[in-house]
């Protein structure tokens, strides 16, 4: 996977839990020579290593990534997940 010309890529995955989303974006990660960053909603609820999930905080949670979304995209990231 190789962008040319100061492109970027954003590749967003959507599934049921369990269904390996997670997995795959760490292997195109891999695939792309380690470049890129993952946003994850899913990060946000993770406390010392466990999953916690808390319905109310999800709203909250998905304006902290999609902030942290767009900061990557204007640091010129090429690769997006």
């Amino acid at each position: 996977m190789s962008l040319k010309g100061g492109a970027m890529e954003v590749v967003i995955l959507r599934g049921v839990p369990g269904s390996g989303k997670s997995t795959l974006a760490r292997h195109l990660i891999e695939r792309n020579n380690g470049v890129g960053v993952i946003h994850s909603t899913d990060a946000y609820f993770l406390l010392n290593g466990v999953y916690v999930f808390r319905k109310k905080l999800l709203p909250y949670y998905h304006g902290r990534n999609i902030a942290a979304f767009r900061k990557s995209l204007t640091a010129k990231i090429p690769f997006h997940i």
